[in-house]
């Protein structure tokens, strides 16, 4: 009967080099992939957030510099 004809069919489906194995290890490489890329993403993103950090401590420095000489500018010729 039915259960005759599926049982090639679903013995083929399941096998080692069957549709669902070959699904499933192209999935497992997909998603090795993009854990690489989420990797290197985070790396990114932490080396653009430590220059963005360096960068603006050094403007708030000079920021400081220009604010003090400009009180003792004011002090002197105010």
């Amino acid at each position: 009967g039915i259960a005759r004809r599926l049982t090639p069919l679903t013995v083929g489906l399941l096998a080692n080099d069957g549709a669902v194995t070959a699904s499933t290890n192209a999935l497992r490489i997909r998603q090795t992939s993009i854990q690489q890329q989420q990797s290197r993403l985070q790396t990114r993103l932490t080396q653009i957030e430590q220059r963005l950090t360096q960068q603006y401590s050094a403007g708030n420095e000079n920021l400081t510099k220009i604010n003090s000489a400009a009180g003792s500018l004011i002090s002197t010729f105010g």
